[in-house]
C-alpha cells in the first residue's frame, strides 16, 4: 500500500466534512485509473514492439477510441497519423505532442527519416480501467488524516508500480487545480502591489508639500495612535478581501468551466468548498452507471439499446450535478464562506468610519496632514503585507507541487497476502460440517417419503405384510441399479428377466427369501379366511407390482399349490413379455366373448403355475373389469385354482383396482421406499377404502439391503 497525507491541504481549502471520502471517491475513479493505464501504456501494442519505447508519452482520454494506427515519417522530423482505414487524423514533429481526434502523444525516435512507419493498435482499455479499479482500495487510517491506497493482484512488480502510479496521477490531478487558484492568487497581489506602490509615492510627495505650505512638522500624540489603528484595521481589511477576491476568482473559475459543454465540471465534485452530501451521492450514483457502461462495453457497441440507455441516465445524472454545483456557489460552503468574508470586511469599514469621525474633530489646519499621513501609513502597512503574502505565494510555487504528499510509497511485497490457505482449510472444514449438518436437517424437514417399516405402519395404519429389499451384487444377479431401472423402464425387459423369475433362479438370496416371507404373512393375515384370490396394487406407476406379482406367483406354485398369474392391467400389460408368450387370448377375450377361459390360461415353465395374460387392447378397461362375465371369471378361477394372483394398475391414475378390489379375497399395497410420497399413500389407502375396499396390508418394495437385515450378511446364514 501506499499512504498519502494531506493535513494542510485540508487546512489550505475550506474545510467539508466530506473532503475525505470524495478524496478516497477520487482515488478510484475512473480518471486515475485511465491516468495509470496510459503511464503503464497497458492499453497500448507496438509493431516493431522497440517502438513502445519511443512514445514517451502515450494519454488515454475519454475520447481516444480502441483501434489500429500508424505512423509514418514524411521527413527526417515529421511524421502522419494514420487510422486503421488509412484517413490521415494529423500531422506531428518528432519530439513534440500530438494531439488530435482523441490521440494524445510524445513520440521521440531517435532516428527519424522518411518512410520510417510503426503501426499501433490501442486495444481496449475499459476491462483494463475496470480491473484496476476493482483490485483498487482506499481506506482511511483511524484517528488521523492519512490515507491507504492498496492496489491486489498476483504479480508483485506490477502491482507496486499500479499503486505508486495511482497516488502520482492524484496527486498531479491535485496540483493543477491548486496550480490555478496559486496564479489567480499570485495575479492579484502583484496587481495590488503596483497599485499601493504607486500610491504611496503619490502620498509622500502630498505630505512634503502640506509641511512646506502649512509649516506643520509634528503630529499630536493622540493623533499618531489613532492613524496607527487605522492603519491596522485597515491591514486586517486588506488580508480579507485577498481572501476574498481568491474566492470570488474560484467562484468565476467555476461558473466558466459549468458553462462549457464538456465534462471538466466533474472534476469539482472534489473540491471542498463545492462538496456536499447531495452532489456527493449524485457523483456516487454516476461513478456506479459508468462502470456498469464499462462492463456492458466489453460485449456491445455504442449503439446497443442498454448503453444508449445508460448514456441517457448518464446525461441526466450529471445535469443534475451541476445544478447542484451551481447551488452550492450561493448556498454550500463557498456562499457561506463569501458571505462570512463579506461580513467581517463591512464591520472593518464600519470601525474604520468611526475613527475617520473621530479624526474631523481635529483642527483643520492638520487635518490635510494627518489623513495623508493616516493614508500612507495604511498604504504602508498593506505594501508589507501584500509584499509578505506576495513571496509566500512564491515560496510555496516554488517549493511544492502539491499539499498532498506520500508518506510511505508502495514497495515490493516480500510475501503474499492471500490466500491463507491453512486458514481457508479449516474454514472449509467448519463451513463444510456445518452446510452437510443444515442440509441434513432441511431435506430432512422438506422429506415426504416413506423409508423405514416403522414409518409405513406409523402413517398408513396397515400391517406390513412384506419387505422386499434391493437386490445385492454377492450373488451377481444384476449391476447395482438395474432393480431400480426395471420400474423407471430405461431398459427392454429382457435385460431384467434374472429379476422375475430370482426365485427360480437365486433361491437363496435375500431377495428370493423376502418372497417366501411375504407369502408366509400373507397366509397368516387371512388364517381362518377364505384366501383364493390377491390382488396386488400400487400408489402410482413404476413401484415393481409386475416384479413382486412374478415373483409372489412362483413362491406359492414351488408349494405345490395350483397358482394362476391374472394380469389384469389391460392398459400397460407385461406378462405376455416376460413369460414369452402372446398377449392374445386373454382377460380381455374373455370378458368380450371372443374366447373361454379354458383356452386363454396357458401353462409356464414353472411347475404349478399358469398365466392369464391381459388379451388384445380395448378402450374400456374399467367397463370390462366390472362387467358379470367378469363376475364368472373369477368364480371359474377360484373353483380351478388354489392360488390366484391378480396384478392390477395403480390406485391414482384409474378405478381397475376399486372394482376389482371388491371381487378379490384379498387386496395388498405396494409402497417403493424413499419414493412414495406420504399424501399420495394417504390418498390411495382413502380412495380404496371409499370404494369399499378393504386393504389387507402393504408391502415395502426397494428397501436397501442394510436397513432390512442389518449389518450382518444374509449368506453367512447358508454358508
Amino acid at each position: 500500500p501506499s499512504i498519502l497525507g494531506g493535513s494542510e491541504a485540508f487546512s489550505y481549502y475550506y474545510w467539508s466534512p466530506n473532503f475525505l471520502d470524495t478524496e478516497m471517491e477520487v482515488i478510484k475513479s475512473r480518471s486515475i485509473a485511465l491516468g495509470v493505464i496510459s503511464k503503464l501504456k497497458s492499453a497500448l501494442l507496438t509493431k516493431p514492439s522497440e517502438w513502445n519505447d519511443y512514445f514517451i508519452e502515450f494519454n488515454i482520454t475519454e475520447d481516444t477510441r480502441p483501434g489500429n494506427y500508424k505512423v509514418i515519417f514524411i521527413d527526417d522530423s515529421d511524421f502522419n497519423v494514420l487510422a486503421g482505414d488509412g484517413s490521415v487524423i494529423g500531422s506531428g514533429t518528432n519530439g513534440e505532442r500530438f494531439k488530435s481526434d482523441g490521440l494524445d502523444f510524445i513520440l521521440k525516435h531517435p532516428s527519424g527519416k522518411q518512410g520510417l512507419s510503426c503501426s499501433f493498435t490501442i486495444l481496449n482499455f475499459y476491462p483494463m480501467v475496470s480491473d484496476l479499479r476493482a483490485r483498487t482500495s482506499v481506506s482511511l487510517l483511524e484517528g488521523i488524516d492519512l490515507v491507504q491506497v492498496s492496489v491486489f493482484g498476483s504479480d508483485p512488480d506490477q502491482i507496486t508500480r499500479e499503486a505508486n502510479l495511482l497516488t502520482k496521477v492524484y496527486m498531479e490531478n491535485s496540483y493543477v487545480a491548486e496550480k490555478e487558484q496559486a496564479k489567480s492568487t499570485k495575479e492579484f497581489i502583484e496587481e495590488q502591489l503596483e497599485k499601493t506602490k504607486e500610491t504611496l509615492a503619490e502620498l509622500e510627495e502630498r505630505e512634503n508639500e502640506l509641511m512646506i505650505t502649512e509649516g506643520i512638522y509634528d503630529i499630536d500624540v493622540n493623533l499618531s495612535k489613532m492613524i496607527s489603528n487605522i492603519s491596522d484595521l485597515e491591514a486586517q481589511k486588506l488580508d480579507l478581501e485577498i481572501q476574498l477576491y481568491a474566492l470570488n476568482s474560484e467562484i468565476e473559475r467555476t461558473l466558466k468551466i459549468l458553462n462549457s459543454d464538456d465534462d471538466s465540471f466533474l472534476d469539482l465534485v472534489n473540491h471542498p468548498i463545492y462538496t456536499n452530501k447531495n452532489i456527493t451521492d449524485a457523483y456516487h450514483r454516476y461513478l456506479t452507471a459508468t462502470d456498469e457502461k464499462e462492463k456492458l462495453l466489453e460485449f456491445y457497441t455504442e449503439e446497443h439499446p442498454k448503453i444508449e440507455e445508460l448514456n441517457a441516465e448518464l446525461i441526466t445524472i450529471k445535469n443534475n450535478i451541476k445544478e447542484l454545483l451551481y447551488d452550492s456557489l450561493y448556498t454550500g460552503n463557498a456562499g457561506y464562506k463569501k458571505r462570512d468574508l463579506e461580513d467581517k470586511i463591512g464591520e472593518l469599514e464600519y470601525k474604520i468610519k468611526q475613527c475617520d469621525t473621530e479624526l474631523e474633530r481635529y483642527p483643520a489646519k492638520s487635518l490635510s496632514l494627518v489623513r495623508t499621513e493616516r493614508e500612507k501609513m495604511v498604504n504602508e502597512n498593506m505594501y508589507n503585507l501584500l509584499l509578505s503574502k506576495y513571496q509566500e505565494v512564491k515560496i510555496e510555487e516554488a517549493m511544492r507541487k502539491t499539499y498532498i504528499r506520500v508518506i510511505d510509497p508502495a514497495v515490493k511485497p516480500l510475501a503474499p497476502i492471500g490466500p491463507k490457505h491453512r486458514r481457508n482449510m479449516i474454514m472449509g472444514m467448519i463451513l463444510g460440517v456445518v452446510l452437510g449438518l443444515l442440509s441434513s436437517i432441511v431435506l430432512e424437514l422438506l422429506d415426504n417419503t416413506i423409508h423405514t417399516p416403522e414409518e409405513v405402519e406409523r402413517f398408513t395404519k396397515l400391517p406390513l405384510v412384506g419387505i422386499i429389499p434391493k437386490p445385492i451384487a454377492d450373488y451377481e444377479i444384476t449391476q447395482k441399479n438395474k432393480f431400480l431401472n426395471i420400474f423407471r423402464r430405461e431398459k427392454p425387459l429382457e435385460e431384467f428377466e434374472d429379476l422375475f423369475f430370482n426365485i427360480i433362479e437365486f433361491p437363496k438370496t435375500p431377495f428370493s427369501e423376502s418372497f417366501r416371507t411375504l407369502r408366509t404373512n400373507m397366509l397368516s393375515t387371512m388364517v381362518g379366511k377364505k384366501l383364493n384370490s390377491i390382488l396386488i396394487t400400487s400408489v402410482d406407476r413404476n413401484e415393481g407390482k409386475t416384479t413382486i406379482c412374478t415373483n409372489l406367483a412362483m413362491s406359492f406354485a414351488l408349494t405345490g399349490r395350483k397358482t394362476l398369474l391374472i394380469d389384469t392391467d389391460l392398459r400397460k400389460s407385461e406378462h405376455h413379455r416376460i413369460f414369452k408368450v402372446k398377449r392374445s387370448p386373454g382377460i380381455s377375450d374373455i370378458c368380450l366373448k371372443e374366447t373361454v377361459l379354458k383356452k386363454a390360461i396357458r401353462k409356464t415353465s414353472v411347475d404349478n403355475l399358469f398365466i392369464l395374460t391381459s388379451g388384445r387392447r380395448i378402450p374400456n378397461p374399467a367397463e370390462v373389469l366390472e362387467s358379470e362375465i367378469m363376475n364368472d371369471v373369477i368364480q371359474q378361477i377360484d373353483r380351478e385354482f388354489n392360488i390366484a394372483i391378480f396384478d392390477s394398475p395403480p390406485i391414482l391414475p384409474v378405478s381397475d383396482p376399486m372394482i376389482l378390489g371388491k371381487k378379490i379375497d384379498a387386496t395388498f399395497l405396494i409402497i417403493l421406499a424413499d419414493v412414495s410420497l406420504i399424501k399420495s399413500i394417504d390418498l390411495a389407502i382413502s380412495s380404496a377404502e371409499s370404494a369399499g375396499v378393504k386393504l389387507k396390508g402393504v408391502i415395502l418394495n426397494a428397501m436397501s439391503y442394510e436397513s432390512t437385515y442389518g449389518k450382518y450378511k444374509y449368506r453367512y446364514y447358508y454358508e
